[in-house]
């Protein structure tokens, strides 16, 4: 068990370690949006807490767990793919909800199956591979984001939309490479947006000169 949790905690660390980037960046919130994130996921401790001992007689400790491990999961997908604020923000509370739960079980089925006089050396070597599983995650949270950058922005979201891949590649639209912004003719990679136009490699040649459009009356 305590193995597990360390390992558990180095891929829940990592993902933390960058929970403030990620609500920047992706999510488009401020530092009250942050604080906002992290209060979901005390709210669903606290009500895990409040209700986890009828929870876990319902379901048994059993598939508290495992549902647990499946929350976990839906947890690091939120967080991998998701846009959207209030998503990020219900994957917490659930992961709250579930690290109630799961203290509950460990901690009962620790003392239950330790010897009263070994509890202590136990508790402290589960606590240090904990521990030690947090300061892994991390510092390999920091150094995969340096490496490889956070994960590109799905779909639209908060300020998402057209060009987040080139965003993602350190080119944004508007603000890029001079060059990228002369040989697009200052529209952006590719001439037009969605709206259509002359396609790079397509099309009516790119060197006619254009028809002036109509002024809207």
């Amino acid at each position: 068990m305590a193995v597990l949790i360390g390992l558990l905690n180095v891929t829940l660390t990592a993902a933390f370690a960058l929970l403030v980037l990620l609500a920047r960046d992706r999510l488009g919130l401020g530092s009250v949006g942050y604080g906002v994130l992290l209060t979901c996921m005390a709210v669903g401790s606290l009500a895990g807490a409040l209700v986890g001992d009828r929870l876990i007689a319902a379901v048994s400790a059993t598939w508290t767990i495992r549902i647990g491990l499946l929350t976990e999961v839906a947890l690091h997908l939120a967080l991998a793919v998701s846009s959207d604020a209030y998503v990020v923000g219900g994957a917490l509370a659930l992961f709250g909800v579930h690290g109630a739960l799961w203290g509950i079980v460990a901690s009962s089925l620790r003392q239950r199956l330790t010897p009263p006089e070994l509890l202590g050396r136990v508790g402290s070597a589960n606590l240090f591979v904990a521990a030690g599983g947090n300061c892994v995650g991390a510092l390999l949270g920091g150094v995969l984001a340096a490496r490889f950058g956070l994960t590109p922005r799905t779909g639209r979201g908060r300020g998402g939309g057209a060009g987040d891949g080139v965003d993602v590649a350190g080119v944004r639209p508007g603000h890029g490479r001079p060059g990228v912004r002369r040989a697009a003719g200052g529209r952006g990679v590719g001439g037009r947006g969605r709206s259509g136009g002359h396609r790079a490699g397509g099309g009516r040649p790119t060197d006619r000169p254009e028809r002036p459009e109509r002024a809207l009356s």
